[in-house]
């Protein structure tokens, strides 16, 4: 079952990092590596592992600000990683019953 996921106000308060900035003036929900860890409950070195091993399709993209690289999740990324663990926990019957 898909959770709708919330599209974050990062633009709230008197300081708005310039990352955050940034991925709010895109068209479409992104999310940056520290919100996709806290959606899908998995460590960020985890989420790079999967990333690296092409385990998953995720993240969808990637944008850069000067020397910074901000790897960009989308609500189907989230869900994809979350259906990767469901997945990888189900519980096999070694009986063979």
């Amino acid at each position: 079952m898909s959770q709708v996921l919330p599209r974050l106000n990062r633009t709230e308060g008197s300081f708005v990092p310039p990352s955050d900035a940034l991925i709010s003036s895109l068209d479409g929900t992104y999310y940056k590596l520290s919100e996709a860890v806290i959606l899908t409950g998995k460590s960020a070195s985890t989420l790079r592992r999967l990333m690296k091993k092409g385990l998953v399709e995720a993240p969808t993209g990637e944008i850069h600000q000067g020397k910074n690289k901000y790897y960009l999740y989308t609500p189907e990324d989230i869900q994809e990683i979350r259906d990767y663990y469901t997945q990888q926990t189900q519980v096999v019957n070694r009986k063979g019953n």
